[in-house]
């Protein structure tokens, strides 16, 4: 299946979904707490995952889907990876920064990939060799590349045991340079903004398949670069430095110190 049959797919996915998070955000009930008191799930991640896994099945019924909610379903080579809302605990709060992640892989490879912001509608679209794109315009990742540029660099603080401690040394190694240090609590939304070039750097000791995989590739075709926080590869599950590329070497050294 081409990369741009799948993109089809997922777009008519991501809006179907993000147009029940714009009308959910008016009439939201309840959340519920997960592994952790700031680890929050609603009825609206779990309707958003439904409808998503409808549209994909409806469509292609022998592929399977991992969703961050409903866990894994089927067995194929042909992947979807999908993160129904992203920035959960910014919805509850009403706070615009959340969206929606469905990613493609065929044999392990990410195909085709999109973050779908429904409060802005920015809708950031990738095909593998055919570039990045921003509600049909092509993005490149920033040209910035020394520590005394004006740098834009974004963070998750991991909440994970043995991970808490090595976020803080690595934040302040950075802003004890004068470097600028954000958190967005929506780690899709955060690639996507390095793929446009909003920020040149982000980086998270511990994230999941859903967090990763459709920014991973927006990152990619938009010129960036993605591995481990080590420079090592990246692994599903593991930390993650996404940059503009040129930036990416000093990098990996200073959150290495």
């Amino acid at each position: 299946m081409s990369g741009t049959h799948a993109l089809d797919i997922a777009i008519l996915a991501a809006r179907a979904a993000g147009q029940l998070q714009l009308e959910g955000r008016k009439n939201l009930k309840s959340f519920e707490q997960k592994s952790h008191f700031n680890d929050l799930v609603t009825e609206v991640d779990r309707e958003s995952e439904a409808i998503i896994r409808h549209t994909i099945l409806t469509h292609f019924p022998d592929h399977e889907i991992l969703g961050e909610e409903g866990g894994s379903v089927g067995s194929s080579a042909n992947r979807w990876i999908v993160d129904p809302l992203d920035g959960t605990h910014n919805y509850v709060r009403d706070l615009p920064m959340s969206g929606v992640s469905i990613a493609f892989e065929q044999d392990g490879e990410l195909i085709a990939g999109v973050v779908f912001d429904p409060a802005r509608d920015e809708l950031f679209t990738a095909v593998r060799g055919k570039g990045a794109f921003l509600n049909g315009e092509g993005i490149s990742v920033s040209t910035y590349g020394s520590m005394q540029d004006p740098l834009a660099l974004a963070t998750g603080f991991s909440r994970h045991p043995g991970s808490r401690e090595v976020s803080l040394k690595q934040f302040t190694t950075l802003i004890q340079m004068g470097l600028s240090v954000r958190r967005y609590s929506s780690s899709t939304l955060t690639l996507a903004y390095v793929a446009c070039g909003r920020l040149d750097a982000y980086w998270d000791l511990k994230l999941a398949p859903w967090d990763t995989a459709a920014g991973t590739l927006l990152v990619q075709e938009a010129g960036g670069q993605v591995t481990a926080v080590s420079g090592e590869a990246q692994q599903a599950g593991g930390s993650l430095l996404a940059t503009n590329g040129v930036l990416h070497t000093e990098l990996v050294q200073l959150l290495g110190q």
